[in-house]
Formats: C-alpha cells, sequence, structure tokens
C-alpha cells in the first residue's frame, strides 16, 4: 500500500474522502445515469402538461367500461 500526505490546508478541513478508483468511477457512473433519467422524467412530465393544457387527454374515466367506449370510438 503506498503512502502519500495531504498538504496542510486539505488535512486540517477533514473533508477528505480516499477511495479506489473503480469505486469512484462506478459512483459517478451511477450519478449520471439517475441524472439522466431524472431528466428524461422532467421531460416526459413537461410534454404531459402541454397536452392537457391543450385538452389532448382523454378522461378522467369512472370504471374500466367507461376508458374502453372512449377508446373504441
Amino acid at each position: 500500500m503506498g503512502t502519500f500526505t495531504l498538504p496542510k490546508p486539505i488535512a486540517k478541513s477533514k473533508e477528505v474522502v480516499v477511495v479506489r478508483r473503480r469505486d469512484y468511477e462506478k459512483f459517478i457512473k451511477l450519478v449520471k445515469t439517475r441524472l439522466e433519467d431524472e431528466l428524461e422524467l422532467d421531460r416526459s412530465l413537461t410534454k404531459a402538461l402541454k397536452q392537457v393544457e391543450r385538452g389532448e387527454v382523454f378522461g378522467p374515466f369512472d370504471s374500466a367500461e367507461e376508458l374502453m367506449r372512449s377508446i373504441e370510438g
């Protein structure tokens, strides 16, 4: 195992975390994936809200039968 010395300002700040590079890269990949998922969700919700504003929605329905009648025409 290697040894290294932290510069005093960093060592005094007590905000240093040392992890293996492999673990760090997995963490970064996970964060990026989640951020992309959140952005996609935001885009989908924005699109859906615009459709509601334009009246491009069906429903609400009180029953499955009512939904089926709406779909069938």
